[in-house]
């Protein structure tokens, strides 16, 4: 979960049983981002081993390699997801089928 410039990460036990994992909140500088950008999405693609991170621009995203424990690129969310424009700040994405859904 994040907002602002902070991230929490959680331990999860069942749908309803979870807690912040010791050490946090974080500033997303600790990921390797400026302290000033100000995140308001974030999607976590298992497979892929990536967090993206969208910010305060509609247009672009940060991808974070979990495995390298890393910020591995920044890209325009048309380049990952074609056909993906938001018209403004994204506050809540989702991935169904290769598609990705924002409000």
């Amino acid at each position: 979960m994040s907002t602002g410039n902070m991230y929490w990460e959680y331990e999860i036990y069942s749908f309803k049983k979870y807690r912040v994992k010791p050490g946090f909140p974080k500033s997303v500088a600790s990921l390797g981002l400026p302290d000033v950008v100000k995140i308001h999405a974030t999607l976590h693609e298992r497979d892929e081993g990536r967090i993206y991170l969208f910010y305060s621009t509609a247009s672009v995203y940060f991808a974070f390699d979990d495995n390298l424990n890393s910020l591995v690129s920044q890209n325009p969310i048309e380049s990952r997801w074609p056909g993906t424009s938001s018209g403004g700040v994204l506050n809540a994405v989702f991935q169904w089928q290769g598609k990705l859904y924002h409000k």
